[in-house]
């Protein structure tokens, strides 16, 4: 594969002791341990929303830029595809005009947990989690 893997396990692949890993410092306390900022980078690309359960596809990415084409939240509704791994943090902004779509609280059909259904107009943001059967919300924001 093509994977950097940093630190290790005790008893994995003649492993004696567990590592820690240090981004910035030289004595790392947890698993990761990071002394800076950390940076969730968009593709460069902006989706545009153009139907009504629109499949969104997350992939190995953390920060997806959206716009919609209706200014009807409920005619421009997303579907995301299933995360990577459990724990996967994903931030969707909608980033453009006027326009708005929808996160709908329906795990059976958008594959999303939210408290209601959440329209995202110019610049609002929603933190999602992947908890291995759908993207849950942590927080959103009204901008």
């Amino acid at each position: 594969s093509n994977a950097l893997v940093l630190g290790s396990v005790n008893g994995v692949n003649g492993a004696t002791a567990t590592v820690n890993v240090g981004i910035g410092m030289t004595t790392p306390l947890t698993t990761v341990d990071m002394l800076g900022a950390l940076s969730i980078r968009d593709d460069g690309t902006v989706t545009n929303v153009v139907a009504d359960n629109q499949l969104i596809t997350v992939g190995n990415r953390g920060y997806i830029r959206l716009n919609s084409s209706n200014n009807l939240a409920t005619a421009r509704t997303i579907t995301l595809s299933n995360g990577l791994v459990r724990g996967q943090l994903l931030i969707i902004q909608n980033s453009l005009g006027i326009n708005i779509f929808e996160v709908d609280d329906n795990a059976a059909t958008n594959n999303t947990i939210v408290p209601f259904p959440r329209a995202l107009g110019p610049f609002d943001t929603i933190m999602l989690l992947w908890n291995g059967t759908d993207w849950t919300e942590l927080s959103y924001a009204d901008n």
